[in-house]
């Protein structure tokens, strides 16, 4: 896999997608943010600013500018108003998630930008406001020509990303061939994670030897067989937390944790707050103002 051109198109599937807006008026202050999400976030201000940080890199984000903040990163700041304007701040943004082989992120096949100037960000601010307007269309009821509608909106996104983002990690000289013989682990972990998952069970599905296994998948995917696990069993656990109402136990067990105290302790620590103030928090738009 040697650039993001190479991958076929039936290995590329949408798999979580939300979008939203906010705006305020008051002029007089502005709104401090702190979240880390296992989704990419694409955010445009169309009144006002940001001054932000995305992972540990500063950032400047001017009205329709957009920022890009990769999975599981974490974005902190400002949402900055503009006194001279009327509503003084807004914004339109989607959380978004592609995979390949129903396994990977695309982020890691990618390397985004994290700011986008404005004669880009208007084409893909046009985009998030499809987006967001179809979704509102659609109601309880979706029917096939929204969801198709959506789906389309969706990949048009993906593709104007593809063109302002260069091969990240995975995609540069990485023998596809080699990422290939990780795939069937990787699909173990997908179709195994309501359960207790072994290196041995991942080397097994790869048909390596545990040690071999161990090497070559820190090698390709820069980081250990357990903590790639967890990231998934974490990534799970917020798209149901934001998505159903299963309680915080049900969705402990349906991602394999062992107890929902030691699920509680993981997701703390990976996104800052408990699962149920999370999902408090993001029953109102994910990147609220006011």
């Amino acid at each position: 896999m040697t650039a993001p051109e190479t991958i076929p198109v039936e290995a590329v599937r949408l798999s979580f997608l939300g979008t939203g807006a906010g705006r305020a008026t008051d002029a007089t202050r502005s709104w401090r943010f702190d979240k880390t999400v296992p989704y990419m976030i694409v955010c445009q201000p169309t009144a006002g600013s940001y001054d932000m940080h995305i992972g540990s890199e500063p950032l400047k984000v001017e009205t329709d500018e957009v920022w890009i903040a990769p999975a599981n990163t974490r974005v902190s700041g400002l949402h900055v108003p503009d006194t001279d304007r009327e509503p003084s701040f807004a914004i339109r943004f989607v959380h978004v998630s592609y995979v390949l082989f129903d396994t990977l992120d695309v982020g890691s096949v990618l390397s985004l930008p994290l700011k986008v100037g404005r004669t880009d960000g208007r084409i893909i601010g046009e985009v998030i406001d499809a987006l967001h307007q179809a979704r509102q269309r659609m109601g309880a009821a979706e029917g096939l020509g929204l969801v198709a509608e959506r789906s389309e909106l969706a990949y048009r996104l993906l593709g104007l990303l593809v063109s302002i983002s260069k091969p990240g990690i995975l995609a540069e000289g990485v023998p596809s061939q080699r990422l290939a013989r990780l795939l069937p682990a990787l699909r173990y972990v997908a179709e195994h994670l309501s359960g207790p998952i072994a290196v041995a069970d991942l080397a097994h599905a790869a048909g390596m030897s545990a040690s071999r296994f161990h090497r070559v998948f820190r090698a390709q995917m820069h980081v250990s067989p357990a903590a790639y696990v967890k990231s998934v069993r974490l990534r799970e656990a917020y798209r149901l937390l934001y998505g159903t109402d299963l309680s915080v136990g049900q969705v402990a067990d349906a991602t394999g944790f062992a107890n929902q105290f030691h699920f509680s302790r993981e997701f703390k620590r990976r996104f800052g707050m408990p699962p149920l103030a999370y999902r408090k928090e993001n029953a109102s738009p994910i990147l609220s103002v006011g």
